[in-house]
């Protein structure tokens, strides 16, 4: 039996989230940003390749670049 939060069949993951801040375009307001946090369902294994531990620093990582 599948994972229910598996990335082959989660329509409500990673990039669903992606597409949904797409759509809106512009600076996004608070409210919309967590209505679509909760909406969506993120799968941790989604995320795995976008998260790099540094010990003494801050670090971020790209999910989506777009061309402005």
């Amino acid at each position: 039996m599948p994972e229910a939060n598996s990335t082959k069949n989660n329509h409500r993951g990673l990039g669903w989230l992606v597409g949904k801040l797409d759509a809106h375009g512009g600076v996004l307001d608070e409210s919309t940003v967590r209505r679509l946090l909760t909406e969506a369902i993120l799968d941790p294994a989604e995320g795995a390749p976008y998260i790099e531990r540094r010990a003494e620093t801050y670090a971020r990582r790209c999910v989506g670049r777009r061309e402005s």
